[in-house]
């Protein structure tokens, strides 16, 4: 295995770590500390630096079933053990409906030309899922719905809560903001290395 380390050592040291300190802290409550912020560390950047793939693949897919794995384990240890209230209003407004299709078309506006013009994005189907068009939908649903629903969680639900025990709502939205913005920033990196592999 590449760099010697076995599938299962890899995902072992993943949930040992986050435990360990969340066991060394304690259950004590009140404002987020350190410990907090470390375990928010040890679960997320394995994932983002995709060094969580190398054990977590099923199937071809690895980003989402890894963001997944991050997101439940930090539920688990969040809400039961550290019992910090993670909150996600699920209702869905007109208005909301409203606003998110206005930005969305906004946005596609101003970022999509630019992508493609750098070939960042581009269209078309893989030969994977034009041999298995019947998996399309899962697909869509893999990459799009699933990572985006355990980014969310995790950095507005978990760690802008855990800001915001420290600080006002405006500074914790606007840095769990920052950091969410800089956790994508290697994407481009990765994707422009493997379009200049191919």
């Amino acid at each position: 295995h590449p760099g010697g380390w076995d599938p299962a050592g890899i995902v072992t040291v993943y949930f040992l770590l986050p435990a360990l300190v969340v066991l060394l802290r304690g259950r004590r409550e009140g404002p987020a500390d350190v410990a907090d912020f470390l375990v928010v560390l040890l679960l997320w950047l394995p994932v983002e630096f995709r060094w969580m793939l190398k054990g977590v693949r099923i199937g071809g897919v690895g980003y989402p079933i890894a963001a997944l794995c991050a997101l439940l384990y930090a539920l688990i240890m969040f809400a039961s053990w550290r019992k910090l209230e993670i909150h996600c209003d699920w209702r869905i407004s007109r208005s909301d409906l409203k606003t998110v299709g206005l930005t969305f078309l906004v946005l596609a506006a101003v970022i999509l030309p630019p992508a493609f013009a750098i070939d960042f994005v581009h269209f078309g189907l893989n030969g994977k899922v034009r041999d298995h068009l019947w998996a399309a939908p899962f697909l869509f649903c893999g990459i799009f719905f699933f990572p985006a629903f355990a980014e969310e969680l995790m950095f507005r639900g978990l760690i802008q809560n855990l800001l915001v025990t420290r600080m006002r709502w405006l500074p914790a939205l606007l840095i769990a903001s920052a950091i969410f913005g800089l956790a994508h920033v290697n994407n481009a990196f990765s994707n422009g290395a493997a379009h200049f592999g191919r």
